[in-house]
């Protein structure tokens, strides 16, 4: 293939405007394939880079797989998106795939370091770049593009010779998104082929395959890189900065030792839900739309108590449209304002559903006001009853020990599915202290409740309430709903599918057949 002269840009304008005389590059090519640091002098015009971020660049050259686990401010994610720039100006029709967990990870962080290199460089690096990351850069054949690992359907048989994977915030990562990646690269890896993966993370998690190619993954060429001070640097760490941080959560802290000094957590008890997923969560609740058919209340109901409050939360598909806490109301009350908020947000006869706390007499009182309500308007009530969780959802019981483990891996998963939730300092709080854990049989576990109210003054009812409304979120539903007490068969869900298999109107909320 002929490569493709660059046409003029506003880069190469710039320099004339400053007297200069910027040279003129046919992309790709190969003058700087054996020093990527060379080329982020000479096209990029990255003066300086750190004695790590330079070990990065060598080792994405020399490897086929390369893992960096570092601390905030630490500059990895600029060395790798110079790596991406290196590589799509080196080798022919090369694509640069970025993928993290979270749209807002890609806009924010990834394309915002692509797009400042781009505007940047003194030589005219070609092709057309867009805002939009999923559009991304494009030159002909060659390409950087930004993706969402939502799920592996959107980089699915992307192969070829010369394609590279980076993969930001991976330890938040489905295992099945790297599964995929390594399935496309089959024909990419070997003599002649230069095709790539690049991890980068901060070590949150102590399962999945991030963990795993900075431990058992052989492929992998290992880097560490923690937050060290360079205070004359715009976007590392500064040694205030670093000390402010020690001072707040203590040098010793998981906190310090993940997210400062790029250190796997001491322990197997993790955060249920990350500080990056939540974040990104908060970050895009106004600018995102609730186009989803179908309500779910979760309803945490609490009584006359000082520290107890009755939590609702309603989520329509990936987003929480409201988020409310009240106390000293009776299930009278209760029944009430779960109807005005159901009224305010329901879309004409839209489907709605009530997942509620049903455990011990507040539970059944709450229950006992609900049902004539729900009875009257159609909507759905599921009870959640903590003895039960066994005997009715047994296959949920294979993953996870008791139903609190299951609720919050579920509220996860809604979340990593890019779900979207208003910013409340209460909910934040509870959100961030669930600590996840391993039993002996292998389950999911999630610490007691009593050990939430100790540490946070209260109990955690606006988290209660969220964990309901996300309860089975992103099971698939079958040809019909009602709502249920129990799992269902095989048989009867094998009928049913065959009875006609219609697209359940509520999309991702689970309603299972009986």
């Amino acid at each position: 293939m002929t490569a493709k002269k660059a046409q003029v840009r506003p880069a190469q304008v710039a320099a004339r405007l400053r007297g200069q005389t910027p040279k003129e590059y046919s992309w790709p090519s190969p003058e700087w394939e054996s020093d990527p640091e060379k080329f982020a002098r000479d096209v990029l015009g990255v003066a300086w880079l750190s004695e790590k971020q330079r070990g990065v660049l060598r080792s994405i050259y020399e490897n086929d797989y390369t893992t960096i686990r570092g601390g905030r401010k630490s500059g990895k994610t600029r060395a790798v998106m110079i790596a991406a720039w290196w590589y799509v100006c080196t080798y022919p029709e090369a694509r640069v795939f970025l993928v993290a967990p979270t749209l807002p990870s890609v806009t924010q962080i990834t394309w915002r370091d692509i797009t400042r290199l781009h505007q940047q460089a003194p030589v005219n690096l070609g092709g057309n770049l867009h805002t939009n990351p999923l559009t991304g850069w494009v030159d002909g054949l060659r390409g950087i593009y930004g993706r969402v690992s939502r799920d592996a359907g959107g980089i699915r048989g992307i192969s070829d010779a010369n394609v590279m994977y980076v993969v930001d915030e991976a330890s938040d990562v489905k295992d099945e998104i790297f599964e995929t990646i390594d399935g496309n690269l089959a024909g990419g890896i070997g003599e002649g082929r230069h095709s790539k993966v690049v991890l980068i993370s901060n070590p949150t998690e102590l399962i999945g395959f991030f963990h795993e190619s900075h431990t058992r993954d052989a492929r992998f060429a290992r880097h560490h890189m923690p937050a060290e001070a360079q205070n004359a640097r715009p976007g590392m760490a500064s040694a205030q900065w670093i000390e402010a941080q020690k001072e707040k959560h203590g040098e010793e802290s998981d906190y310090f030792q993940i997210h400062i000094m790029g250190q796997f957590p001491s322990t197997d008890n993790v955060r249920f839900i990350s500080e990056t997923l939540l974040e990104a969560a908060e970050q895009s609740w106004e600018m995102t739309e609730d186009d989803s058919v179908g309500l779910c209340l979760g309803l945490d109901p609490a009584f006359s108590s000082d520290n107890d409050e009755a939590g609702f939360a309603l989520r329509r598909g990936r987003k929480i449209l409201r988020l409310d806490a009240f106390r000293g109301q009776g299930p009278e009350e209760i029944t009430a304002l779960a109807l005005g908020m159901i009224q305010e947000f329901r879309k004409g006869s839209e489907p709605v559903r009530l997942v509620v706390d049903g455990q011990g007499p507040v539970g059944q009182k709450t229950l006992d006001a609900l049902r004539p309500m729900c009875a009257k308007y159609g909507f759905q009530l599921t009870p959640l009853y903590w003895r039960s969780f066994q005997q009715w959802y047994p296959t949920v019981a294979k993953a996870y020990s008791n139903i609190d483990a299951a609720r919050w891996g579920y509220a996860a998963d809604f979340l990593r599915d890019d779900g979207v939730l208003p910013y409340d300092k209460k909910l934040h709080d509870e959100l961030l202290f669930a600590q996840r854990s391993r039993g002996p049989d292998g389950r999911m576990l999630v610490q007691h409740k009593d050990e939430f109210k100790e540490a946070l003054k209260r109990s955690p009812d606006r988290a209660d309430a969220l964990l309901n409304a996300c309860w089975r979120y992103g099971v698939p539903d079958g040809a019909g709903f009602v709502a249920v007490q129990h799992d269902t068969s095989s048989q009867q869900q094998s009928t049913a599918a065959a009875a006609g298999g219609a697209r359940n109107p509520y999309g991702i909320l689970d309603y299972r057949l009986r």
